[in-house]
Parts: C-alpha cells; structure tokens; sequence
C-alpha cells in the first residue's frame, strides 16, 4: 500500500489478526496497556461509528479488568503492609543482638559546646518567655530588694521523649533558669516503650542529658504490653493509660506551693496541628474538633501545655543545631500513616497549592477551636441546667428539641464524657432526636447504649444511669423479675 487510505485498511486487517491471534492474552491482561492500545488505534482512525464503538467496547472492558487488578493488588500491598509491620516490631524488639549502644547509634545529632550569651534573641526562647508570662510563671525580679530566698519556685514537667522538640524544651528551659528569668524547678519524665532493643540505651542517655541541665528525671518502663505481641488495641490503651497515669504520679510528687499540679509540656509545634487537622477530617471528626491539641488544655485529667504550638518545625531544628541540642533519631517508618502524611501528602498539597497552603491549615485548627469556644460559651445555660446524682445524671432537652444531630452530637459528646459515658453514634443520635422532637413525647427506655441507659420523661427530661447502679446490659442486670421501678429525680438522689 502506498497511499494514506491503503495504508490505514492495511494496519486494520494486521489489527484484526492481532486480536484474533492474542485474545485469550488480551481478556486475561497479559497483553500490556501500551500495546494494546496500539493495537486499537488502526480502528479509532478508521473512524466509522461501527469501528469507534468498537474501540469504546475494548476499552470499557480493559478498564474493567484493570479496575479489578488495582483492587487486587491494593489488598495484597495492605496485607503485605502489616506483615511487614509485624516482622519490624519484632526487629525493633531483638535487633541485632547488639547490647552496647554509643551515642552515635543512637543520637541524630551531638551535642556541643556554644556561646549561649543571645540565646535570648531566638524565636524559641522569645515564644518560651511570652507562654510562661501569659501563664504567670513567676519570674525573678532583678534589683537588689530580693534576695535568692524570696523566689517562688515554680514546677515544671517535660515529657522528654529524646526527639528534637522535646529537647529543645527541656535546653530552653534550663537556660531561662540559669540566666535567672524564670523561678523554675525543672522534671523529665520519659516514656520507655521497651519496644526496641535501643531504648534502654535511649532512656540512660536522657537521664544522662537531664543531669547535665540540672534537670531531675524520672522514668516509666512500659513492660506489661509489648507492641507485636500485644493485640493493637489493648497495647494503644494499656501504654497511654500507663503514660498519663505516670505524669498523674509526678504531679502529686512534685506540686506547686500553692497545691496545684504541675503542668505537663509536649513539644507540639505548628506543623503537628497541620497534621491534625488532616488526619481528624478523615477521621470524620466536626469543623469544632479539626486541631485536636490547643496551647492549654487537658489530657485524662492532667494539664498539658505546649509551648512550641505557635513554631515551625524549621525554628525548633535551628535552635537545636545553633546550640548543641542533642536528639534522637526519627524511627517513624515511612509506609506509616504519620510517615506517609508526613513524607508525602503534606509536600505534595504544599506542591499543588502553594506554601501559603500550610499556613491556611493551622489557620483552620486555630478557627476550629475559636468556633468551638463561641459554641461552648453560647451553650453554657444548657450546661448549668444538666445535674449530676450518685446514680447519673439529667438534662432537660424541651428547649432545644427542634435542633439538628449536629447541635446533639456536639451536646451530647460534651454531657456524656465529662460525666465518664460513652458517646452515642450517629444511628442512635437520629433516633434520639426523633423521639424528644415530637409534640407528644412517649415516656420510656431509648435505645442509645448497650452498657448503660438512657430513659426519656414525658417533659422533656432525659436521665442517664450508670451502669454500675442500673445495669442495663442483660448479662449485667439483677435478678428482680415482677417488680417494677419508677425513674425519676428522687430515684436517681
């Protein structure tokens, strides 16, 4: 063939052999997509309906089967995925055999000595002051009408992992201490997981770092749970219930003169609350609840702050090799989730959006927690209104029956877990909602727990019991067949 139209009949005919010859290749994917492809395009140029449709069938079909190859594929990676981080927590738990761990094993960065003499004109030690000050840490009055003796010191708890920002803190507040601008007693309480064959190394090089600063440690060793063997939920629970229970412990050890608690700092800093806000949306968590950690807060109970909230990690990390700050080496696999948001999402979004788009996200968390105390403030009649008895509590819903189940989940998280309840889900807040909603309300049980319950009155009144009083499970109920309880306030008192 010699002339365009030949040549296109021509490549039809040797296309039709092909896929004759190749079919049982091509419907079970072991043709390649760009051969394939080139394959199919004599017919598109051919360009009739008959041979364009055609090419349109082969297509849908070859998306089919490379839609179900994907899904094959994804599952074998998951799968592979958590094998693989099964096999790991067992290397990091036995290792090499080796027992003699150097700093240079462990330490991503030495330390060194520095002229700390403007220590004071960093961003980090300027951010640390404007914190203590706005938390009324005493500060030491430089004149000579008070003396060393007159100083109220005040108690400090670094929860010191051994990572960059949690020994950035624990430098920074030595040095406020040492220059006397703070009255400071300074503890380290660290966290050894046992996980890995290094972290008893780890635990003595920080006890080891605290004595150096004139910080005093103390130290957990988390031996009852071990990650791997230990199914995951359990060893999530029993390791921070263990943690938080430490810093309880160090707390009661070390009080203010006043009483109070000492505070707990985290080193949590801008990019943390970036993270937050991504992974809580995909958590399916509400535009109140986006940043998940705020400068002030507290955790089970103990007061937390964090001081670094405002920084980016870049300040922290130049703080730490301007000044000889020794830290650890980041273990955070990269095939996991914090590895892969960290690693990948987070530059990719900064790639396609602009780097002002890291800036939108905190500026998210921070509007997230403004609209959720301008929500609290305006629900504080509500709350005043919910009472607390030995045996549950009550809240009256008249008022607010009409509100939607975003009103409700956000009412009913608040009551049911300050009052120690789980939270309903989203099924059972519908049906609670449509039962105080209506103009007659039915008195009876509403089917919100399986471990406690929930009665509604005829008034509005909606009483909650705890299960150790009322239980309401059915393996958990006493034997009273035949006789009848009436729920109501002078029951609950």
């Amino acid at each position: 063939p010699k002339s365009q139209k030949e040549i296109d009949v021509f490549s039809v005919k040797v296309s039709k052999l092909a896929l004759k010859q190749h079919r049982q290749e091509i419907d079970s994917g072991r043709v390649p997509l760009g051969m394939y492809i080139f394959m199919l395009m004599p017919f598109r140029h051919e360009n009739t309906i008959e041979s364009v449709s055609f090419v349109q069938k082969c297509i849908n079909d070859r998306t089919i089967l490379e839609e179900e190859n994907e899904v094959l594929i994804r599952r074998f990676r998951n799968a592979t995925n958590r094998r693989h981080t099964g096999l790991q927590d067992i290397h990091r738990r036995i290792g090499h055999g080796q027992n003699d761990w150097s700093d240079e094993d462990i330490l991503e960065v030495l330390p060194f000595s520095c002229d700390m003499e403007r220590a004071y004109e960093h961003d980090v030690v300027t951010v640390f002051q404007n914190f203590l000050r706005a938390r009324s840490v005493p500060e030491i009055p430089h004149d000579s009408k008070h003396s060393k003796s007159d100083k109220t010191t005040f108690p400090i708890i670094v929860s010191l992992s051994g990572g960059v920002d949690s020994m950035v803190i624990a430098s920074v507040l030595s040095y406020l201490r040492r220059v006397e601008m703070f009255s400071l007693r300074v503890i380290a309480v660290h966290i050894d997981y046992a996980n890995r064959p290094e972290s008893g190394a780890e635990a003595r090089y920080v006890e080891k770092y605290c004595n150096e600063l004139g910080i005093e440690y103390r130290c957990r060793v988390i031996d009852e749970v071990t990650r791997g063997v230990t199914a995951r939920d359990e060893y999530e629970k029993v390791a921070r219930d263990a943690r938080y229970n430490f810093y309880k412990c160090v707390q009661d050890e070390f009080q203010a003169q006043d009483g109070s608690k000492a505070p707990v700092l985290l080193g949590h800093h801008k990019g943390d609350l970036r993270e937050n806000v991504l992974s809580n949306s995909m958590k399916g968590c509400g535009p109140l609840d986006l940043s998940g950690m705020s400068d002030v807060g507290t955790v089970e109970k103990v007061v937390v702050w964090r001081p670094l909230l405002p920084l980016e990690k870049d300040a922290v990390f130049d703080f730490a090799h301007q000044y000889g700050v020794p830290y650890f080496k980041d273990t955070t696999p990269l095939w996991s989730t914090r590895g892969k948001l960290r690693n990948k999402l987070l530059p990719l979004l900064c790639e396609m959006y602009g780097e002002g788009s890291m800036l939108n996200l905190s500026n998210l968390a921070v509007e997230s927690d403004a609209a959720k105390h301008l929500f609290l403030a305006s629900l504080e009649p509500f709350f005043a209104r919910v009472k607390s008895f030995p045996m549950g509590l009550s809240f009256d819903t008249s008022e607010y029956r009409h509100h939607g189940i975003f009103f409700w989940r956000f009412v009913l998280r608040q009551v049911l877990h300050s009052h120690g309840r789980g939270m309903f889900t989203d099924k059972c807040i519908q049906s609670f909602i449509n039962r105080i909603s209506t103009d007659k309300r039915k008195t009876g049980w509403l089917q919100c727990r399986r471990d406690y319950a929930v009665y509604l009155d005829s008034d509005g009144t909606v009483y909650v019991l705890h299960p150790q009083y009322f239980p309401f499970a059915k393996k958990d109920q006493y034997d009273c067949t035949n006789q009848h309880v009436v729920i109501g306030k002078d029951t609950l008192e």
